[in-house]
């Protein structure tokens, strides 16, 4: 029979047991099984019978004579709407007809509803919209760090109506909240499947042109997968190959300064690619934010200042992480604790002060690893010696500093929050970056207890396994007691990739 797909990739011995195995067991993942998966080529089904189809839904022994470069695109089970395409090194079909009709997914679904015997498509999407309706008025802010104050709950209202992809996922979403961290039940998995297909099928209907309704569905996509620790970063690049914003950026942009929808939902991508916030990437970052940031340069206003609403952090801010992968370590470490903004109350100040330390403690971590990894003899004779004297801040301090911030901020959410406080999920990518600075947290143990208390409460507040996730891999860098844990490479052998946002 074989190990289980994850064992096979992490080269662990699979036990092989049922409903999982042990090693997953212990990492706290979802055992994929033991059968040989069907893979699906660029959306085309590699073997079986359903051999060539795009979607599980076809009929495999009509849509397996056909060849991978004649596909036809469908959206959820095979309806062809009039649409031929064309597949692109990157997993994207390009559109080269125009969509007509009640719309690629409804046609779509229709067909499934006939030839499987399944709900008719109005039962179906009323359901969901029900779903939906339930996660935009709740559940929504279950994700969101910036308050109910937000206007973005008020967009999703109305781009639902809009965007079909955007519907299932928000219902994917709530399902999931019901669940109640238990396995996903069917209706969840359902609406996820067939907002991933509804998601690509909208991409290429708009040939280019982005819509906030199926940006936000992408937003969403990767919000999800990113709370269960699942692989993301592909999803990332495939929008941004769809839309082209690697190559036309100024040409997007151009088109989303009086669109604060599309703007916002484009800023999300950008956050979720920098390179800061995803551990175990498997797909390099694309630069969104910096070049959407450069693109902004041409508008009237210029660019934008004010909070980001995925993490409620400033722009400004979020602009020096843009830089980590590309900029001298001194200069960004220099950058972050130049930082300044005199928005916001004081709690928003301290956390804001949380992330800008610990960006110097990420930037100052990487400069390590990569000594490390080429195998550069430096031993400093103190841990203040691997900092230049007209940098920052040596790194003893800059802990000591963030831990003052950190405290201040965890009493503050100990007390009635006023209702636009950031919710202890905005603690997430500090906790991480000091948590592995494991030489300092050993002859400080009142502050690894601090950072105990913080995590239980992330924990207790996470729908998703992400917290379980992140916080076993602090668990492994507390136990090799070293600083230079390399949690990036932990992350890639579980096979996840996890968010710190």
């Amino acid at each position: 029979m074989g190990a289980c797909s994850n064992c096979r990739r992490r080269k662990k011995k699979c036990d092989e047991g049922r409903p999982s195995c042990l090693e997953c067991r212990k990492l706290g993942l979802v055992c994929p099984g033991y059968q040989k998966p069907l893979r699906w080529v660029q959306g085309i089904a590699s073997r079986g019978r359903f051999a060539g189809a795009a979607f599980p839904g076809d009929n495999g022994s009509t849509a397996g004579r056909k060849s991978a470069s004649d596909t036809v695109v469908t959206s959820v089970a095979g309806s062809t709407n009039g649409l031929r395409a064309t597949t692109s090194p990157f997993g994207f079909d390009q559109a080269s007809a125009t969509l007509s009709g009640p719309g690629i997914f409804a046609s779509g679904l229709e067909v499934a509803s006939e030839s499987t015997g399944s709900p008719p498509v109005n039962d179906v999407l009323s359901r969901a919209q029900e779903t939906c309706t339930r996660f935009l008025t709740s559940g929504l802010t279950r994700l969101h760090k910036t308050g109910t104050s937000c206007t973005f709950p008020d967009m999703m209202q109305t781009l639902a109506t809009r965007s079909h992809a955007l519907l299932f996922i928000g219902a994917a979403i709530q399902q999931a909240f019901d669940d109640k961290g238990e396995e996903f039940s069917v209706s969840t998995l359902e609406h996820l499947d067939v907002a991933l297909s509804t998601l690509r099928a909208e991409i290429i209907q708009g040939q280019g042109t982005p819509h906030a309704g199926t940006l936000t569905a992408g937003v969403l996509l990767c919000t999800f997968h990113f709370l269960q620790g699942w692989p993301c970063t592909h999803h990332l690049r495939l929008i941004s190959e769809g839309y082209g914003f690697q190559t036309t950026m100024n040409t997007v942009a151009a088109g989303l300064e009086q669109d604060p929808s599309s703007r916002q939902a484009l800023e999300s991508l950008g956050v979720m690619d920098l390179p800061s916030f995803v551990l175990g990437r498997n797909s390099p970052t694309i630069g969104i934010w910096k070049s959407f940031r450069i693109a902004q340069e041409s508008w009237n206003q210029g660019r934008l200042d004010g909070v980001e609403a995925v993490t409620g952090i400033p722009r400004s801010l979020l602009d020096i992480f843009a830089a980590v992968a590309e900029e001298p370590g001194d200069d960004i470490a220099l950058r972050f604790w130049s930082w300044q903004d005199g928005g916001g109350d004081t709690t928003q100040r301290r956390l804001w002060d949380c992330w800008r330390l610990s960006g110097i403690l990420d930037v100052r971590r990487r400069r390590r690893r990569r000594r490390l990894v080429s195998n550069v003899d430096y031993t400093p004779l103190a841990q203040s010696d691997d900092e230049p004297r007209n940098s920052a801040p040596d790194t003893d301090t800059i802990i000591c500093r963030l831990m003052e911030a950190i405290e201040a901020v965890h009493r503050a959410f100990s007390i009635p929050c006023p209702e636009n406080l950031p919710s202890y999920h905005g603690f997430v990518y500090p906790l991480m970056t000091i948590s592995l600075e494991v030489a300092c947290l050993r002859r400080h143990l009142e502050w690894k207890q601090t950072l105990d208390e913080v995590q239980y409460r992330i924990e207790e507040n996470s729908p998703f396994r992400l917290a379980q996730i992140a916080f076993k891999l602090l668990d492994d860098a507390w136990r090799e007691k070293s600083s230079d844990f390399d949690i990036e490479d932990a992350a890639r052998e579980m096979g996840v990739e996890i968010a710190l946002l």
